[in-house]
């Protein structure tokens, strides 16, 4: 497990595919996952960028839907409800740093980037360095 988010009351968490020193990997794609703390398992996981290796920097957003980042540049947006991955979206960023990605006190989005600091905007899908 790579970052974990709340919403409406489910555990959505976001995977890699890394094992750590000397192990090779079990999986060869990231998942997002649904955990439900009332029924006590996993309803739900899913694929949503074939071939990524990580889907980490997981927030909610406004309205509970979950964001994440892919491989260091691809936005994620997940609705835990429904279950359904709504857009995966490639940002003007490549090299998003590992669990990076927060709120302001504003609710403006924040995170870093190889290249430095970059704000992003939830409603258009635009990340600006």
């Amino acid at each position: 497990m790579a970052s974990l988010a709340v919403s409406h009351g489910l555990v959505v968490g976001g995977t890699t595919t890394f094992g750590g020193g000397g192990v090779r990997p079990a999986q060869t794609s990231a998942k997002i996952f649904v955990w439900d703390p009332n029924l006590k398992r996993k309803t739900f996981e899913t694929i949503p960028v074939p071939g990524a290796r990580e889907i980490n920097n997981l927030l909610v957003g406004p309205s509970g839907q979950v964001y994440g980042i892919a491989d260091g540049g691809k936005l994620v947006i997940f609705e835990p409800r429904t279950s359904h991955v709504l857009s995966v979206t490639q940002l003007p960023v490549q090299s998003v740093i590992y669990n990076s990605v927060g709120r302001g006190p504003d609710g403006a989005v924040w995170g870093l980037d190889a290249e430095g600091i970059f704000g992003l905007d939830l409603a258009t899908k635009r990340a600006r360095i």
